[in-house]
């Protein structure tokens, strides 16, 4: 078994995504609101460090959704193939990232 995490920056994709997940048979996301790190600090009025790399983010995208998905080893070159697919391609910028962990122990999990 593995853990999916998917940072989604293209929001609007997110229930293209997880419909697109169904379809192929993957199921169990969980899904959570986040920010990035520079995202956040540029909405903090001090001057430090990051804040010269202001030009580098969208100020008008408010958050991001990170994904957390147990899969087994078969459905991941499903789960990476789609999400590459729906976000325009992981390499292009602010799209997303996509990791994959292995996972030791799991306990919980029902797949059909």
């Amino acid at each position: 078994m593995k853990l999916v995490l998917i940072v989604l920056n293209k929001v609007e994709e997110l229930d293209n995504l997880l419909e697109k997940f169904l379809e192929n048979g993957i199921t169990g996301a969980t899904i959570i609101n986040s920010n990035g790190m520079l995202h956040e600090l540029y909405n903090h009025d001090e001057e430090n460090y990051f804040s010269l790399f202001k030009y580098l983010i969208n100020p008008d995208r408010k958050e991001n959704k990170t994904i957390f998905l147990i899969a087994s080893d078969d459905e991941i070159e499903t789960i990476v193939n789609i999400t590459d697919k729906v976000v325009g391609g992981l390499d292009n910028p602010d799209t997303g990232v996509l990791s994959v962990l292995p996972l030791d122990f799991v306990k919980g999990v029902y797949k059909k």
